[in-house]
């Protein structure tokens, strides 16, 4: 009961936070605030912790050289402020993933290894976007050889590609420690396959205007866990 009470604590007083920090918008705060009491109830405060990792990352990053981004129009939200599309977009999967384990506890282990993975490439996607727009070189990934502006759907740099790869190797690693160690593989594999397919989805599909940037990082949230489960299945 004591985890309980402390994770809707920090889950509230953390959307409150959000907000005045901005890292939110109003109903981005709310629906935050929301998923992480949702989340402590359900789960518990193990898999609440995953969720405050990836914020915690992905603001970082989308704080780093925030003047720079801005004065070149490279920031999400004008001043890196994420609307509740974003937090939906990125937490759609996740919070799917703890309804199903309320009602299927059997699959537990299995719904770990896909709310991870989904958790994973967020914030390996995250990163990769918003420390990749300070590489010198971005390249189409569908396309190597050719030179795209930083921030381009399907866009990818070195730069990129390592802070991708960190990303999801934390997340994992977070996993591994919060719930068995054989997580840390397959996480850490499904959130950098997850994000080499949201930049191949933002060259295809995002690009022709069939998807949205939230559709395509909810199917790349989707594209994550599953391979981290398939994978840890394996």
């Amino acid at each position: 009961m004591l985890d309980l009470l402390v994770g809707v604590a920090v889950s509230v007083a953390l959307a409150g936070a959000s907000l005045r920090l901005e890292m939110f918008d109003t109903r981005g705060s709310a629906l935050a605030g929301g998923a992480g009491v949702f989340v402590t109830v359900v789960s518990g405060v193990d898999w609440l912790l995953l969720l405050i990792l990836f914020v915690a990352l992905g603001t970082s990053a989308t704080r780093f050289a925030l003047t720079w981004k801005v004065r070149r129009g490279l920031s999400e939200g004008g001043r890196g402020s994420r609307t509740g599309r974003n937090v939906l977009a990125n937490g759609g999967v996740p919070l799917l993933v703890v309804a199903l384990a309320g009602v299927a506890a059997g699959t537990r282990h299995h719904l770990i290894a896909v709310y991870a993975g989904a958790i994973a490439t967020a914030t390996a996607d995250t990163l990769s976007s918003e420390i990749g727009v300070l590489s010198r070189s971005t390249r189409l990934i569908t396309s190597p050889w050719t030179e795209v502006e930083p921030g381009m759907d399907g866009g990818v740099s070195a730069l990129g590609q390592v802070w991708a790869a960190g990303g999801a190797l934390v997340v994992a690693a977070a996993a591994a420690l919060l719930f068995e160690p054989s997580y840390l593989v397959p996480v850490s594999l499904g959130g950098f396959l997850g994000c080499q397919a949201d930049s191949v989805m933002g060259a295809t599909l995002e690009r022709r205007g069939i998807l949205g940037n939230e559709g395509v990082n909810l199917l790349a949230t989707a594209t994550g866990g599953i391979t981290a489960l398939g994978i840890y299945g394996a």
